[in-house]
């Protein structure tokens, strides 16, 4: 049987509680541990009755079909340990955790295990079922597991695929240095997202122009990849930190023109303060 439990906002934690608390400065946001494993946690009852470890291709490989009718590697991003995936109850993408910089290449997958609570992806779920929640464009959070061994642990995550995007780099450089005006909308749109964000005293960081996407059709821009993000007690110098991360990366991938860019994102977030 599924065990309802809530995502609860308080002051600087998102906690799991098994009752609903009504203070007002908490958030109670529903959700599922699975029933034939306590260690996903899900979005809706109706996924808790059916997800297992297979489908996070037990954490350590890539997804198979079934339990997916189709699934395909992410091309970039990822660090190799992401796919897309086909279900009769969602299109989404699977993301298996993975170190990046030098410990990654002794210790690639294994985290050290500080209780269920504190693993990457049901630290990263509970952020994303807050923000969904409070209508922040983010992925929809759809499943988050783990898998201990002794003192370490693996984790994987799913959530809903956003179709029809291009990456922020992408979406500037089909733009173009020229058009000055679709540049300037387009800064404008992502510094109010990043706002809505850092409103909610979200703190990404890893904010990076590969985790903004954007649905050029729509004008639409969605913050992705919220592994180690945390809620914070109240605004302050990490809003700008993300900022300045950010033109960082900016101007690491499209030089010139990102650092051009970077700076109509600070103008139009500063405006709207």
């Amino acid at each position: 049987m599924s065990e309802l439990v809530y995502v609860v906002a308080k002051d600087s934690v998102l906690q799991l509680s098994q009752k609903q608390t009504m203070n007002a400065d908490e958030c109670p946001l529903i959700c599922f541990k699975a029933s034939m494993d306590k260690r996903i946690l899900c979005a809706t009852e109706d996924l808790s009755a059916l997800l297992t470890i297979e489908f996070f291709g037990e954490v350590v490989s890539p997804p198979k079909c079934p339990p997916y009718t189709e699934v395909k590697a992410v091309q970039k991003g990822g660090r190799n340990a992401a796919w897309f995936v086909e279900h009769p109850l969602f299109s989404g993408v699977v993301r298996q955790y993975r170190r990046g910089g030098l410990i990654g290449k002794f210790i690639r997958s294994h985290y050290i295990w500080q209780g269920e609570e504190q693993t990457r992806s049901w630290e990263e779920f509970k952020v994303l079922h807050y923000l969904y929640a409070k209508g922040v464009p983010v992925a929809k959070p759809i499943a988050a597991v783990y898998q201990r061994h002794g003192w370490w642990y693996q984790a994987a995550l799913i959530t809903e695929k956003i179709p029809n995007t291009m990456t922020l780099v992408q979406a500037i450089q089909h733009i173009g240095e020229q058009n000055r005006e679709s540049l300037d909308g387009l800064a404008k749109e992502v510094a109010k997202v990043v706002m809505t964000m850092h409103q909610h005293r979200v703190n990404h960081v890893d904010l990076n122009a590969f985790n903004i996407l954007i649905d050029m059709a729509a004008s639409k821009v969605y913050l992705i990849d919220f592994d180690k993000a945390r809620l914070e007690q109240q605004l302050g110098s990490w809003c700008q930190d993300n900022l300045n991360r950010l033109r960082r990366h900016l101007l690491k991938t499209l030089g010139e023109q990102g650092g051009d860019f970077a700076q109509l994102i600070n103008k139009h977030y500063h405006c709207t303060e």
